[in-house]
């Protein structure tokens, strides 16, 4: 009965998938038609329309490349307008993100307030909860401007872990063969791991982490064949 469901999902998922490329050529036909009239406005128009209908495709096509959860690190759920928002951005054309969160363990929040004084206690309640979450962040983009903070620290080994203490110190590291940049702090319990996979970087951000495993792990599930395949060498 499973093997059903992933079968007709995924069955459901190509026919929408052709169902909006036959849609972006017809707006290419319409861009097309519009030019041989003179009618620029319109070229405009159906072009604009055709490029969000493919980064929506490209978009779709990259998250193949995320996890949907890892361990009890759950995918939080994003709006189309989120993901179309976070997909394009100023210095590239590719930018995809999936946020996980996890609820921490051994925390009750009558624990916390116990030893908290009255200032601290209102300073946290106007806190958003999600600050108070551990969170991880997957981008995989093709903008290159922290590619080379990782080439540097990889020709550069001799001065790997040297730093401020309690900073993030670099740590060139290799993930499934491929070069990266390893940063993380005990004293804030964050850090992010930058891969880099053909044309694109794979950029993993934690914040309120116990270690920097937690990393590596989502370094781990995320597929680095697709995202050459895709984006290329």
């Amino acid at each position: 009965l499973s093997l059903l469901v992933i079968t007709l999902l995924f069955s459901g998922q190509f026919c929408l998938a052709q169902n909006e490329a036959q849609e972006v050529e017809k707006e290419l036909k319409n861009a097309s038609a519009a030019i041989q009239q003179n009618n620029y406005h319109n070229a405009l128009s159906s072009l604009g329309n055709a490029k969000r209908m493919v980064v929506k495709l490209l978009i779709e096509q990259i998250a193949a490349a995320l996890p949907e959860n890892v361990d009890d690190w759950v995918q939080s759920e994003m709006s189309e307008s989120e993901m179309m928002m976070g997909a394009v951005m100023s210095q590239s054309s590719v930018n995809v993100s999936r946020t996980y969160m996890v609820e921490k363990e051994g925390e009750s929040k009558s624990e916390s307030k116990e030893d908290a004084d009255p200032l601290s206690e209102a300073m946290m309640a106007g806190m958003d909860n999600s600050m108070m979450q551990s969170s991880v962040i997957v981008t995989i983009t093709d903008d290159f401007s922290q590619s080379m903070e990782v080439s540097q620290a990889h020709s550069n080994q001799d001065m790997a872990g040297y730093g401020i203490p309690g900073e993030q110190v670099p740590e060139p590291v290799k993930i499934k063969g491929y070069r990266a940049l390893l940063k993380y702090t005990d004293k804030n319990k964050q850090g992010s791991l930058t891969v880099i996979v053909g044309a694109a970087l794979v950029r993993i951000e934690g914040w309120n982490i116990d270690n920097k495993e937690i990393l590596q792990k989502f370094a781990d599930v995320v597929d680095f064949k697709l995202i050459k395949e895709i984006l290329g060498e």
